[in-house]
């Protein structure tokens, strides 16, 4: 298989993980993006998809192990500190999650706001500079 066609592949288990995330089967997603990883191990887009469908699936340390992946494959990809900071926010490590929507935010993600109904009201998250 020339590299177009193994790209061409892993855009296609992308496309059928996405299918899957849209139908809540968040376990096909995740091994649909695996596939996409495993045929394309440099494309961090594949890492934040299947982050997210670990994190529906309440897998939050292999969903962080793949927002950091992300993030180590492109550094200036706020969506990638964004997906961070949803594991981190889903783990109760609150600080460390609002440094990761902050740098998201930096970045320019523009949805790097915390899921605030999530957060326990005892948070001491500074909402004010969200």
């Amino acid at each position: 298989m020339s590299d177009s066609d193994t790209i061409a592949e892993a855009e296609k288990a992308k496309l059928l993980g996405n299918e899957k995330m849209k139908e809540a089967d968040y376990i096909a997603a995740a091994e649909q993006f695996s596939k996409a990883t495993e045929l394309d191990s440099t494309n961090h887009v594949f890492y934040s998809n299947r982050s997210a469908a670990f994190l529906l699936q309440g897998m939050h340390v292999e969903a962080l192990a793949d927002a950091e992946k992300c993030i180590e494959l492109n550094p200036s990809w706020g969506k990638g500190y964004a997906r961070k900071g949803e594991v981190l926010e889903a783990m109760q490590e609150f600080t460390k999650a609002q440094e990761a929507y902050r740098k998201a935010k930096e970045l320019g993600h523009a949805s790097s706001e915390p899921n605030i109904k999530a957060l326990k009201p005892t948070a001491f998250l500074d909402r004010a500079n969200w």
